[in-house]
């Protein structure tokens, strides 16, 4: 009822089945102005519902979610107001069982006792109804989404004479949606309807994802977690379409072609979610209008390169028309709004699911004459709820250095202090949406945002020309054209940044909404957690080297984003971070002996198993063998953490460390 007045931000939240979501929920409401509603399911022992007490309430909370019992789900006005839908369907689907759910509670139990006929039939009834409002939910989320699309469209796209097209994407750190994103965008350039874009999990009911791939082409863009694992918003997705019960021809209907993101130098794993997805849906019978594309993160214009390989096989494959470029600047997916005399930006740009931890220690482990720097980083737990598990690791949001900032804001004719609002006018990732839902400064953007000091695209190259006088654009357009792969190789060999190749061409200064436009968000590097949870309460711990090459062109040594930030920050500065759920399948009991091989930095998660079990050894607990094989490159300088294995192997806990060092 709430909803329908249009301008109530409402949520339906449960924090024991899903965590994040509750998290945004709160703070989308806090940020929203206006009248807010959340409802948040949390049972009490006083109304004697569990059998078990409240030991099983997260249990409980996850099981009324997964069955339908109580659907997550948001209502935010704002959206409406920026042109997006308004309406988000957490709980994609109904997976669980409503029997389950309510067995365990004591209330359904005494129904049964008393009148069991009664039971049967209203327990009956309740699974009907769960059914079909979960249905009308996913009907008003799916109708919202496509009139919102409609909108946007218009009647250009309408009038398309090429294939309309779905767009489904599975992404962690964000990567793969701004690809899926930007395709979208490419789509609209050339007149091709996209019919929706969206994580594969909203497409995860194989009668939903038939109905909105009917008569279109369904794009899937994928990156691989892990080893070979899929990205969290594409789980729910896998688990429907790898199941047994679909039959040989459940897909038979839908034309479909598949974009793959990796790394190659994980060669077990590469691009392995993507594979698996394409193999799967021609099992289906779904029709393959084209081979996977591959992105590459280690290919020389990074995955930019398998994508711009990739594109004009897929507008042959879908008939679309050549799109219409005069070479002017495109329409930006931003407006910027300067406000004058506005009072001083506070908040901090915290990306949605994140939360801001201090540091408390960074030191280096290895000696300071020694080449490689690494170092352990702690972050305090201090009055944050941060939970995480043993196996997980936690994505970093880094910053742009102070000193650098500097510099581009000078080159750019930018005040950094100047108060803005950044209102999102196209199809833009939730990321760039949260963190412009409030006043920034310029200064703020170009340090959490823009990853101005990242590795450039070529696709830059073209887009920069767009602003450079004559002989600027001449020599950029040339640049990101065929006919300069010689002399593009030969600007890649001195690593230069985004930042590096606009001070070579000063000329073409892009004003800042299409800088943000253009320029791609600064990704979260993902580290394991060095730390246990219950030994280590107060922090979580992480072991990181910092990573440093040479040019090839020039000899100077360059160094990572995310580690150079990390390498100059002092103990109490504060840096974004968001728990990843790991994929290290532990044994059932601890007694299972376990050998495990650490390489390098990879000893993170290793010491955080030894400390996980040096806090069930002082719980009385009794644990199996464990052998750990650790490879480094030299013994004196890299064996990291010595006098902690020896402290594991006289407490009992660690039968054996074997150094495997190559240069020794």
């Amino acid at each position: 009822m709430a909803m329908a007045y249009q301008h109530v931000y409402v949520a339906s939240v449960a924090i024991g089945a899903n965590y994040k979501q509750c998290v945004e929920a709160f703070a989308e409401a806090e940020k929203y102005d206006g009248p807010a509603l959340l409802m948040c399911y949390a049972p009490c022992i006083e109304h004697r519902f569990f059998k078990t007490g409240l030991s099983a309430m997260s249990l409980d909370q996850r099981d009324a979610v997964e069955c339908g019992y109580w659907p997550l789900y948001r209502f935010n006005p704002h959206l409406a107001k920026i042109g997006d839908n308004p309406f988000i369907l957490d709980s994609k689907k109904v997976t669980g069982d409503v029997m389950k759910f309510l067995n365990r509670q004591n209330r359904y139990a005494q129904l049964v006792r008393s009148s069991p006929a009664v039971a049967e039939k209203l327990q009956g009834e309740l699974q009907t109804y769960l059914k079909q409002r979960h249905a009308s939910l996913k009907a008003k989320a799916c109708e919202l989404s496509q009139d919102v699309a409609a909108l946007k469209d218009g009647l250009k796209q309408a009038n398309s004479v090429a294939e309309p097209v779905l767009i489904a994407f599975g992404s962690d750190t964000g990567v793969t949606e701004q690809v899926a994103k930007k395709f979208a965008g490419l789509c609209a350039e050339r007149g091709v309807q996209v019919r929706r874009t969206c994580d594969l999990d909203e497409v995860s009911d194989m009668e939903e994802l038939k109905s909105a791939a009917l008569g279109a082409t369904m794009v899937v863009m994928c990156s691989t977690c892990g080893h070979g694992d899929f990205p969290q918003n594409a789980g729910l997705f896998w688990s429907s379409l790898s199941a047994s019960t679909l039959a040989p021809k459940e897909l038979d209907c839908v034309r479909f072609c598949v974009f793959g993101m990796g790394d190659r130098s994980y060669a077990d794993s590469f691009c392995e979610a993507a594979k698996k997805i394409e193999e799967r849906f021609v099992q289906l019978g779904a029709t393959r209008i084209l081979d996977m594309g591959i992105g590459d993160d280690r290919d020389e214009d990074k995955w930019e390169t398998g994508f711009t390989a990739w594109l004009p096989k897929f507008w042959a494959a879908i008939k679309a028309p050549e799109p219409v470029d005069d070479g002017r600047p495109k329409a930006p997916l931003f407006e910027v709004k300067y406000h004058e005399n506005a009072a001083a930006v506070t908040a901090p740009m915290v990306p949605p699911g994140a939360q801001l931890l201090t540091v408390t220690e960074n030191r280096r482990l290895t000696p300071n004459e020694y080449e490689r720097d690494i170092r352990h980083l702690a972050l305090s737990l201090q009055g944050v709820d941060f939970p995480f598990d043993l196996g997980d690791a936690v994505a970093l949001y880094p910053e742009n250095l102070p000193q650098d900032v500097d510099e581009a804001l000078k080159f750019l004719d930018l005040d950094g202090d100047k108060v803005i609002s950044v209102k999102c006018i196209g199809d833009v990732s939730e990321r760039h949406r949260r963190c412009f839902d409030q006043r920034v400064t310029i200064r703020q953007v170009l340090t959490n945002m823009i990853d101005l000091f990242g590795r450039p695209s070529r696709s830059f190259v073209t887009e920069l020309a767009r602003f450079a006088n004559n002989a600027d654009a001449q020599a950029l357009r040339k640049l990101g054209s065929p006919a300069g792969n010689t002399a593009w190789t030969a600007l890649v060999d001195e690593c230069p940044s985004f930042f590096d190749i606009m001070k070579k061409y000063p000329s073409a200064k892009m004003p800042l909404e299409q800088l943000i436009s253009v320029l791609p968000m600064i990704k979260p590097r993902i580290y394991s957690i060095a730390s246990d949870a219950r030994y280590s309460p107060k922090a979580v711990e992480f072991t990181i080297v910092i990573n440093q090459w040479k040019s090839k062109a020039t000899g100077a040594v360059k160094t990572g984003t995310c580690t150079k930030f990390i390498q100059h920050m002092p103990v109490g500065s504060k840096v974004p971070c968001a728990v990843v759920c790991g994929t290290f399948q532990f044994p059932k009991d601890d007694v299972t002996p376990m050998v495990m091989v650490g390489l390098g930095t990879g000893i993170a998660p290793i010491r955080s198993f030894m400390q996980d079990k040096l806090y069930k050894k002082s719980r009385g607990i009794k644990t199996g063998p464990m052998v750990v094989f650790y490879g480094c490159r030299h013994e004196k300088e890299e064996l990291l953490y010595k006098e902690e294995w020896k402290m594991y192997e006289k407490e009992g806990i660690l039968t054996a460390l074997v150094g495997a060092f190559q240069f020794d």
